[in-house]
């Protein structure tokens, strides 16, 4: 497993992981965390990096 962080605005970071599957197959999640009082207050998975940043995007506050 491979995880990458970047952060996005002062409350939400995009994760991403990616992997090989039994088969030899890629596979790659990405990760929308909403940080609160230091702490993660929400996650959300989505398929891909352009989903992960329209939903970082439109839950700002």
């Amino acid at each position: 497993m491979r995880p990458k962080f970047a952060q996005v605005s002062d409350d939400k970071i995009i994760g991403s992981s990616s992997w090989l599957d039994p088969s030899g197959q890629r596979q790659e999640r990405y990760q929308v965390l909403t940080i609160r009082d230091g702490k993660i207050a929400d996650m959300q998975v989505c398929g891909s990096r352009r989903q992960a940043k329209r939903f970082a995007n439109r839950t700002r506050a």
